[in-house]
């Protein structure tokens, strides 16, 4: 979230749970509206639980617009979060009004931590080459693609963001997980099926190369001294 500086300066509509509001702010995010500012401000299009529907309608002139929804995490009351973010969306960003056809494209959509679809779809546990391993070399590749940009910025004008003092990121697959090396279907296709099934986070295209560990261990104990000597503190 900290990256995508272009919208740090926006009006967010945040949601998820705890302080929705410290966390986007440490983010780097300087204008954010909670689902339940929105919900007061607009008690109209609060329609999911009749208690709280209101007797008499209101409206409002003078709320901001709202430029894109952040998630964080998932929220407890998804019913009324899903209203409200549909109606910004459909309104593109102002509350209330309505527009004659859906906007496209629509406002921008900054979603972190999607717990429940991915614990749907990659519910194994411990070490796992479509997570663990995965993550790890995509984050190495996005090293890589930082260290080469730092040097462009160097070279052809001031730099706006401090330099990452990582520089690389190494994957041990540890087999004592769901993992066995000794296990010859493990990299090979189901019969009638030309390529792996892939279950990382949806919005990641599929690569093969990514799968492969830098390092393959037994077990952690394995893994804590080849850390200790990959780091020549053993």
């Amino acid at each position: 979230m900290k990256l995508f500086l272009q919208y740090h300066s926006k009006q967010m509509l945040v949601s998820g749970q705890g302080p929705l509001v410290e966390n986007a702010r440490a983010l780097g995010f300087q204008n954010v509206v909670t689902i339940d500012e929105l919900r007061l401000a607009f008690p109209e299009l609060d329609m999911v639980d009749l208690q709280r529907r209101p007797k008499t309608m209101r409206l409002r002139s003078d709320f901001p617009a709202i430029e894109g929804v952040l998630l964080l995490g998932e929220p407890v009351r998804w019913e009324t979060n899903l209203q409200l973010i549909m109606d910004v969306l459909l309104s593109n960003g102002h509350p209330g009004t309505g527009l004659a056809t859906a906007p496209y494209p629509h406002l921008p959509v900054l979603a972190s931590n999607m717990d429940l679809l991915w614990m749907a779809e990659a519910k194994m546990p411990s070490d796992n080459p479509m997570s663990d391993v995965y993550g790890a070399n995509l984050f190495h590749q996005y090293l890589q693609m930082a260290n080469r940009g730092e040097e462009e910025q160097q070279t052809g004008g001031q730099q706006k963001q401090r330099p990452s003092a990582t520089q690389s990121c190494a994957s041990i697959l540890v087999c004592t997980g769901i993992y066995s090396s000794q296990d010859p279907g493990s990299q090979v296709p189901p019969p009638g099926r030309g390529e792996l099934p892939f279950h990382g986070h949806r919005d990641f295209s599929f690569s093969p190369g990514l799968l492969e560990a830098s390092h393959i261990v037994h077990d952690v104990n394995e893994a804590v001294q080849l850390v200790f000597h990959q780091e020549g503190w053993a």
